[in-house]
């Protein structure tokens, strides 16, 4: 099986107090975690949609920021999509 999705990376915290955003990939139960170089705080985020919360005063950037992280997922989405198309056994390197 494989998994995509986005995340707030709790177990991480930045010098501003932040936690990174990053892309993580499962594949066959092994995980990776790819930096989107983007971070918030918990305040910030929406858990239930993978994004940031959609208001101006939290975070005035949320529109342009959650642009960037629904194609990054896209992107990510595309090259497992092409993998399974040509039937490519690949790892999470490869995917990376």
């Amino acid at each position: 099986m494989k998994y995509i999705s986005i995340i707030l990376y709790k177990s991480t915290i930045l010098k501003s107090g932040d936690h990174p955003i990053v892309l993580r990939i499962t594949k066959d139960r092994v995980r990776k975690f790819i930096s989107l170089n983007l971070s918030a705080t918990p305040d910030q985020w929406n858990e239930e949609f993978s994004q940031f919360k959609k208001d101006k005063r939290v975070n005035p950037d949320y529109e342009k920021n959650n642009a960037f992280i629904n194609s990054q997922f896209l992107k990510a989405k595309d090259v497992v999509d092409e993998f399974d198309r040509n039937k490519i056994d690949w790892t999470l390197n490869q995917f990376e």
